[in-house]
């Protein structure tokens, strides 16, 4: 049997679990995903540009405060520093200026590996496991949510309480 010609074949792309994560931000009905990148690892992006980091942009929902999506970053963010993960996670609200829409500002939820001196294949494993543990946060904050319960701050972490 002959093996087909060099380059005849489809190349099907790796899902990065990414999608999983704007699904579960969306999920959440506190935010509205508008832009996504899983991170460039390769050559100029990596050396040159500081492009190793995945950054999720999002709107807050229609008839959401600001605290409530302001809470759910504490959140995730508390509680990705209680795993043992090899990537920093960050949030933070984006004004731009002469924005012709309702919504403002711009929430940008960002994973970045710890060390930006890896090599791209560990960059990539620590990014996903990040992304993985990311998730699981955001269903949980959404599973808390659909309970009926809130989301309080407190020292060292967050409470539930109805």
């Amino acid at each position: 049997m002959k093996s087909p010609a060099k380059g005849s074949q489809k190349a099907v792309p790796k899902v990065r679990p990414l999608a999983q994560l704007v699904q579960a931000l969306n999920d959440t009905n506190l935010v509205d995903t508008f832009s996504s990148c899983q991170g460039n690892l390769e050559g100029y992006d990596q050396q040159e540009m500081d492009q190793t980091i995945v950054d999720i942009r999002f709107y807050g929902s229609k008839m959401v405060s600001d605290n409530d999506i302001q809470t759910l970053m504490e959140f995730i963010i508390t509680k990705a520093m209680t795993y043992d993960l090899e990537v920093f996670v960050d949030a933070y609200k984006k004004y731009k200026p002469h924005q012709h829409i309702l919504h403002s500002p711009i929430y940008v939820l960002k994973i970045r590996p710890c060390n930006s001196f890896d090599d791209s294949l560990k960059k990539r494993k620590d990014i996903d496991a990040g992304v993985k543990a990311v998730t699981e946060i955001v269903q949980l904050a959404t599973k808390i949510k659909e309970e009926g319960m809130r989301l309080i701050p407190i020292r060292g972490g967050f409470a539930k309480t109805s």
